[in-house]
């Protein structure tokens, strides 16, 4: 290997364990990056074997020691990120069938090997770090007053079910949609009690085949496959068709660019040709995720909120 090319890929394993060590990323975070970074399970552990051996700061040796207690805890991890990750480095030159065929494919693979962490990367496949990471999903969406008990909202990209699960008790109906089967009967199993709640599988291309009226839409970190499959306009038209007026569309992270000021301009545009307002615009408001959130409100004749 070009010695470039060898010092390029450990920067980017490096990257966020020293992130993590500075304390500017947590350690789940930046396990993920790590892992996704890695080109293979090796690599990464090496990687964060010389992490630890050459930090000094005892602070810092305590939060990469962290990031190897996750490890430990979730054996699978790696293969669960890896296999999302790949899917983010492949050529987007296929046709917008082929890509989401692939995606659903994926996911149905992903959850065989954990559930948890195909829809929530972050988490690891911990169940305990994903329920508090939705817990803090949830307080956002309370604090901004998105919807209440006789609201209905739809999760778009609902994957195993827990904002379901999560908000079900909390408003009037809430409605799921994914694209992988494997996750959709995880996420019915999941709401079977929820006499409000119910989950659909759709064909991932847009959501017109949803007739009822929404308050919220819940797109958590399903935007990215949306913009890779190209269908991503698709899919805030649909916002916008089945918002009721001053309805939200919140979406936690929009793209896997790495370019927020793209992802901004891009939601920006789409805003404006199907009638929303931008009240938040790639902020970073989570403790547990670097995930960007983007809201957008339907607008009407009256003034929209610029409270938030």
């Amino acid at each position: 290997m070009p010695r470039d090319e060898a010092n390029g890929r450990l920067q980017n394993l490096m990257r966020p364990l020293a992130a993590c060590a500075e304390g500017s990323l947590p350690p789940n975070v930046a396990l993920m990056q790590l892992l996704m970074a890695a080109e293979s399970e090796r690599d990464a552990d090496d990687a964060l074997k010389h992490a630890i051996l050459s930090e000094q700061r005892e602070a810092a040796v305590r939060r990469i020691r962290q990031m190897r207690r996750l490890w430990n805890g979730s054996p699978g991890c790696f293969a669960a990120v890896s296999s999302i990750a790949a899917l983010a480095r492949q050529s987007e030159q296929r046709g917008e069938k082929a890509r989401l065929e692939e995606i659903s494919a994926l996911f149905d693979r992903v959850h065989a090997i954990s559930p948890d962490a195909g829809v929530a990367l972050y988490s690891l496949g911990e169940a305990s770090l994903l329920k508090e990471a939705t817990r803090e999903i949830v307080s956002l969406i309370e604090a901004w007053n998105l919807c209440g008990r006789q609201s209905r909202v739809l999760d778009l990209g609902c994957g195993t079910g827990r904002m379901l699960e999560a908000l079900a008790p909390r408003v009037g109906e809430i409605t799921g949609t994914d694209i992988s089967q494997a996750m959709v009967e995880t996420a019915a199993r999941r709401i079977s009690w929820f006499p409000n709640a119910s989950v659909v599988r759709t064909s991932g291309r847009d959501i017109t085949e949803l007739k009822a009226c929404f308050d919220l839409v819940l797109a958590i970190d399903s935007f990215p496959y949306l913009v890779q499959a190209d269908v991503a306009e698709a899919h805030i038209a649909g916002c916008a068709a089945l918002l009721r007026e001053r309805g939200y569309v919140l979406t936690m992270n929009y793209s896997y660019r790495g370019d927020v000021a793209k992802d901004s301009d891009d939601l920006a545009r789409l805003a404006m040709q199907y009638g929303f307002s931008v009240l938040r615009s790639g902020s970073r408001d989570l403790k547990l995720w670097d995930g960007t959130t983007f809201l957008l409100q339907k607008k009407t004749n009256r003034a929209t909120r610029p409270d938030l």
